[in-house]
Formats: C-alpha cells, structure tokens, sequence
C-alpha cells in the first residue's frame, strides 16, 4: 500500500495565505480518530492524486515520522472543482471495520447492449463496511446476463469476501441498469404558405 508523507500545518495562516500555498501545491489537511483533537496538515497535490488514484480511499499516511492507515473520509474542492480546498484524513484501527464510498465499475458485456441498449451506473459508489486491508479500488458488478430495461440492485451485487452494504446503503438502490434505446422524435416540417401580393387596383375592390 502506497504511502503519503504530510507535514503539520500552523494554523495562523490566513485565508489568502492558504490560497497561495495551494497553488503551490499544497492542500490543507486534518488527520483524527475521533478520541484526540485533529492535527492540521498539509499533503503535496501531485503526491495525493497519484496515490488516491492507484489505492483509493485507503492508504498509508505518514506524519512526523509515524506511518498510519486513513481512510480520505472527505474532499473538498472549490465550486468549479479545480482547487483541492480541505482533506480530512480519518485515521484507521488494525482489525477494526470501517465505512469506506468505493466506486462501481461495470464488468462484463451485457446481451441488452447488443440489443441497442446502454449500460447506466446509477449509483457510482456504495458505501461498505469492510476492514482497512480489505477494502477495495472498485465494487466491479458483472453485468453479462443483464437484459434490456433490466437492473441490478445493491442486494444483487457479489461482493469482495469481508466486505458488507453500510446500513446507510437502502438494499433496493438502483446501481446499474440497461436502457432502452433512446427513439429519435423527428421535428416536423412545415411549410409555410406563400401569401401573393395584391396588386394596388385590385385591393380597391
């Protein structure tokens, strides 16, 4: 499992101060565990996204020295989604399950595909109770027997050994389903009617 290095953050710095170390490449963070007070942080923008896209939700974090699995529990970006604004880092127990969002990946190739219909992913992530050495990049849903105007649900879904739906997670959520072929409405044409011009001696009858 990969590991990200962050350094303590002062916490005097000012809004505008903030702002110019994120364009240098650098994210305000906090790490907790729900027992002691968060510790501020900072995490190197290159170095997260390229761990979070390789592990996911969960990987190593070291701080002071001190490696410690987290779970990224939130993310904040700016409105537009192009500035990472805060990360909170929720530090996880050895041996002890925790609620982790996992993205869904379709696998497979679906006969209602090849009817003329398209794979939708409803719901793009569940969120699963698993332990931190179990938990997976993708909830991968096979959807080879998946008919058109069919769906799966979240109860259907086989998932990884150790992993369970978080009670949040409603068991008939719609996760992904195979659309109908969307019908093509075509505009009608009208022609509109060529109005002749009335000759001046004529209009005086």
């Amino acid at each position: 499992m990969d590991l990200l290095k962050a350094e303590n953050r002062d916490l005097s710095f000012s809004k505008g101060e903030l702002m110019t170390l994120r364009k240098q490449g650098k994210i305000p963070s906090v790490i907790y565990d729900g027992k002691t007070a968060s510790i501020p942080l900072f995490v190197n923008k290159s170095e997260f996204e390229k761990i979070y896209a390789a592990n996911g939700n969960v990987f190593q974090l070291e701080v002071a020295g001190k490696k410690q699995m987290v779970n990224t529990e939130e993310i904040q970006k700016d409105p537009l989604g192009s500035v990472f604004m805060h990360i909170a880092f929720h530090k996880l127990t050895k041996g002890q399950k925790t609620v982790v969002n996992v993205q869904v990946q379709a696998i497979g190739e679906a006969p209602g595909v090849k009817e003329g219909g398209t794979i939708s992913i409803v719901a793009d992530s569940l969120a699963l109770k698993v332990l931190p050495s179990k938990v997976p990049h993708y909830i991968e849903v096979d959807v080879s027997t998946l008919q058109m105007g069919e769906h799966i649900l979240a109860k259907d879904i086989k998932l990884p050994e150790g992993a369970e739906l978080d009670q949040q997670v409603d068991p008939e959520t719609n996760v992904i389903m195979c659309s109908h072929p969307q019908k093509v409405v075509e505009e009608e044409v009208t022609t509109e009617a060529v109005v002749e011009p009335v000759a001046a001696d004529e209009a005086k009858e």
